[in-house]
């Protein structure tokens, strides 16, 4: 259970791919989960991700979402492959609230990655060849309302 809303694209209609879940426990104590990554799918079920969202309660998660968009057929294997990135500071709107961010631009304009501050999380939105624009902010919501 997550103390945190997920942030994803509620109305997506194209298939999902599976959400990688971590967490602790606390002296044997229920399991708490403070980070989630899930991706959006490029066509059916075992296609490559388009999007990937890693949303965490405790730290960035710019690796993970890049690693779980990375590494499929005609892609780089990993983020180390594509260079280091060019930084753009800007303000995106997410659920109707004006937030700082940060934008990932490399060489390879296939892959993009925005990371901002969301309900005291970190989330991070990784691409491929999908722009990380305002119709994308718009559409994203919480999946999962706080339990």
């Amino acid at each position: 259970m997550t103390e945190f809303p997920v942030l994803g694209i509620p109305g997506w209609s194209g298939h999902r791919g599976m959400a990688v879940v971590g967490g602790s426990s606390s002296g044997g104590g229920p399991r708490v989960v403070d980070s989630v990554v899930h991706s959006y799918l490029t066509a059916g079920r075992r296609s490559a991700p388009l999007l990937v969202f890693a949303q965490s309660a405790v730290r960035e998660q710019s690796a993970a979402a890049l690693r779980n968009l990375l590494g499929h057929r005609g892609r780089p294997e990993h983020a180390g492959l594509l260079g280091t990135p060019d930084l753009e500071e800007t303000t995106v709107t997410v659920t109707g609230v004006p937030r700082p961010a940060v934008r990932h631009h490399w060489a390879d304009r296939r892959v993009a990655l925005l990371v901002f501050d969301w309900e005291r999380t970190h989330v991070s939105v990784a691409s491929w060849e999908h722009p990380l624009d305002e119709a994308l902010l718009a559409a994203l919501g919480p999946l999962r309302p706080r339990p």
